[in-house]
């Protein structure tokens, strides 16, 4: 016939997997919501960072308080003497390579890479680093993780330093959370929040400025040293000269 198809409904039953959070004030107030993210630490943990930003104010002011929270990790990162950042394959599929050259730019910090976020910037950019990610985790102060999970490659966040403080930037929740702590966890689009944050912190200056500047002359000393190693190590052998045979001399030939 010519009418359209009766779509077929199986009958049966189906389990949907959902957390909800229960949130209870000091009021007495008690709500109740469903989480976006499947995995219940990260829930525990994103409650527990709404709950400090949340404090002597309404709920009903969600919008202020992520800003409240913005604002937080931008001064962590204006504030910081030795900063790094860790480049992630979200990067590039957020396609936020401009507003990383331009944050890394107005920051000076320096970026390190994971995934496909090798080639967000060129590899002579002045501010990637390929070579020193041993320093990074020695001294960095604050490390900002952008569109990367904290999995094995980054030792789930026991990498780093225990006094460095962990910034986590990402389009979507994490499927696992690591037991390492987090300073702030942002979830959103990258290429936004790497805009936003260059006009929330603004450039470093003063005592920060000088420690950023000593902290990038390190980095590329050490950056230096190891591409002349590496270029040294791979560099072909030089072909020695054969030698010639000596003609005998007249009183050899007598």
């Amino acid at each position: 016939g010519g009418g359209p198809a009766t779509p077929k409904i199986s009958e049966g039953h189906y389990r949907m997997e959902a957390i909800f959070l229960e949130i209870d004030t000091d009021e007495g107030v008690t709500g109740y919501g469903e989480s976006i993210c499947e995995e219940p630490t990260a829930v525990i943990a994103y409650g527990r960072l709404m709950a400090e930003a949340f404090v002597g104010r309404s709920p009903g002011e969600l919008e202020r308080t992520y800003v409240d929270i913005f604002n937080r990790f931008a001064r962590m990162i204006a504030t910081a003497e030795r900063p790094a950042f860790i480049v992630g394959s979200d990067v590039y599929w957020d396609g936020a390579w401009d507003e990383l050259d331009a944050a890394a730019r107005a920051f000076g910090v320096p970026c390190f890479f994971n995934g496909m976020g090798r080639g967000v910037l060129p590899a002579d950019h002045e501010l990637a680093f390929l070579r020193t990610r041993g320093l990074l985790k020695q001294r960095a102060d604050v490390v900002v993780v952008l569109g990367t999970p904290l999995d094995f490659r980054l030792g789930f966040g026991g990498s780093f330093g225990e006094d460095t403080k962990l910034i986590v930037i990402n389009g979507s929740p994490p499927a696992k959370r690591t037991e390492r702590e987090i300073a702030v966890e942002l979830i959103g689009g990258i290429a936004r929040t790497l805009a936003g944050m260059r006009e929330a912190a603004g450039e470093p200056s003063g005592t920060i400025a000088d420690g950023r500047a000593a902290w990038l002359m390190k980095l590329r000393d050490v950056e230096t040293e190891k591409r002349a190693a590496e270029e040294a190590a791979n560099a072909p052998a030089e072909e020695e000269a054969p030698v010639e045979a000596e003609a005998p001399s007249s009183s050899e030939q007598a």
